[in-house]
Order: structure tokens, then sequence, then C-alpha cells
């Protein structure tokens, strides 16, 4: 989405990585921002989800089960996800809570969201949408807290098992990850996103940022470490749909079209450099088996555009 790049102007209370180091880190504030944009039920346009279609009805049956009424946030759910999908200036909300990952929750809606927000969106009716999501948000976090806390926030061991298998992913494509100068950076397990994650490149002396599902499944939570090497592709997709007859017609197809790219450019990565991991990435995206390619077409000729694009000049 072109919004990332706009919010690359924005780089609040965002850490620094480790030279030459990934690390894999919770951030609550983008949780709860994604936990909120998530029970909207807003999709987008891509070939992949941008939230867990899942995740909405999983939060409304634990509330049912303990006698918690459907708060505002649920109520409004519909409303919000129409304005969003009305109004393109509103992709910027998938990308906000990137801005400032090390925020708290109450700095995110106290600072971050009018300072970004209203610096990208002009309009005085996109303002007072804002203003009624953040205040939809605010309401929500008491709920989401005592939810989050129930859980023991993001499982230390889900953080272990994501970054053992990134560990193993990284050690295997390290002359990718050295060419588009992606060596350093922070993965973003949240709840809620869906398998199209998001992707901020390292700007004016902040780390890459990716941000990835964080399956309901705590068997599957390293899962989530494959959902960070599609997102880490995109670098390669642009390179490969630099080639003549592959550039998509509009910005719809775009999204499509790239997003499918990225998908298949993971496998085509790991297969070059391991079988297990490739047959790993592959089962994370497509648990319930069946042909990889159907799933995820792409012309023979970006196919071929992205293994040169993976491959070490």
């Amino acid at each position: 989405m072109r919004t990332a790049s706009l919010l690359l102007a924005f780089s609040l209370l965002t850490p620094h990585a480790s030279l030459g180091q990934w690390v894999v880190r919770p951030s609550p504030s983008a949780e709860l921002w994604y936990h909120a944009m998530a029970l909207t039920g807003t999709q987008g346009f891509g070939a992949l989800p941008l939230y867990d279609p899942g995740y909405a009805p999983a939060v409304r049956a634990d509330r049912g089960r303990r006698g918690i009424a459907m708060t505002v946030m649920e109520r409004s759910g519909t409303e919000f996800r129409m304005a969003f999908e009305a109004d393109s200036a509103f992709e910027m909300l998938h990308f906000l809570p990137l801005t400032a990952v090390s925020a708290s929750p109450d700095q995110l809606l106290g600072e971050v969201v009018p300072g970004v927000g209203y610096a990208l969106l002009q309009a005085p009716a996109q303002r007072a949408i804002l203003d009624r999501f953040a205040a939809g948000v605010l309401a929500e976090m008491s709920t989401w807290r005592d939810e989050r806390a129930l859980r023991g926030g993001t499982a230390p061991a889900a953080l272990a098992a994501i970054e053992a298998k990134w560990t193993a992913i990284a050690a295997a494509i390290t002359p990718y990850l050295a060419r588009y100068k992606l060596t350093s950076g922070i993965i973003l397990p949240i709840p809620g996103l869906g398998t199209d994650g998001r992707f901020v490149p390292a700007s004016q002396g902040s780390p890459a940022l990716v941000a990835v599902q964080l399956p309901r499944d705590p068997a599957r939570a390293a899962d989530a470490a494959f959902f960070a090497v599609r997102e880490l592709c995109y670098p390669a997709v642009r390179e490969a749909l630099k080639q003549p007859g592959l550039e998509p017609r509009d910005r719809r197809e775009a999204e499509r079209f790239s997003g499918r790219a990225a998908v298949r450019c993971g496998a085509i990565l790991l297969d070059g450099a391991n079988t297990a991991l490739a047959e790993g990435y592959r089962a994370a995206f497509l648990p319930a088996g069946g042909d990889f390619g159907a799933a995820f077409p792409i012309p023979d000729a970006l196919a071929r555009a992205l293994s040169a694009a993976v491959r070490q000049p």
C-alpha cells in the first residue's frame, strides 16, 4: 500500500534494532489498535486478508461465554468498516501504530493518533471519523487489557517459538537479506492480523518493521516467522514487477497481483535455501494442503522474474 511510504515520515518512539540482528518482540499499542481494526471486519481488496476473518467471531464467542456484553467497538464495527472502505485515505490506519511501536496504548491514542492521523487526514469529515474510531478504541481498551492479562500477554512460549523459527530462516536466506539490506529489524507478532501483514522499510535511523499474524492456535505460533518471509519478499516483488509486460493495470490489481506474488516469492526463496523450511512455509499459508500454485496463481513470466530477483547476483 502507498500509505506505508507516507508513514515513513513519522518515526515516533520506534526503537533501534541491534546492528545485523532481527528481534521478535510484542507491541501492546499495535496489538490494541489492530484488535480494534479486526473487530470492524475491514479486509481491503488484496489477495490475502488484512485481518484474521475468524478473530472477531472468536472474541465475541469468548466474551459471550464470560457474560460480557458487546462493546462500543463491536456494535460500531460495521459503521467503521463502511467508512474506511469508502475512502482510500483511511488505508493509513493499517500502518498507523507502526510509527510508534514502543508507545504505550495511552500514548498511541493520546499523542500518535491525533499527531500522525491529523497530518494525513485533512478533511474535517475524515478527522471526525478518526476521532470516533479513536474514542471507540479507548472504550475498548479496558476489556482488551483484561483479556490480554488473562492470556498472559504475548506468551513467552509463542515468542520463543517464533524466534527459533526465524533464526533458522534468517540463516538460510542470509544472502537475500544482505542483497536487499534487510539484515536487521523488528518482527511484531500481532493477534488479529491477517496473513497479509505489514512491512515498513528502514528509514531515517529507524529499523525495518514487520507486523505479522500471531495465529490463534498456540501450536502454530511459529508460522508467524513464515509470514515475515512473505513481507520481506516485497522488495524482490517490486524488482520483478519492473519487467516489461508485468505492470498491473491499476492500484487494485496491483494489490492483488503483488499480494499473490509475495506469497509465491517466499516459497521460491526458501525452495532454493532449505527444503524443509519451504515445506513449512507452504503449510503456513495453506494449512489444509492442496495445490500451492493454484491457490496463489501468478503468470509464469512473473515466477521467472521472482526467481531472478531472489538469486544472489
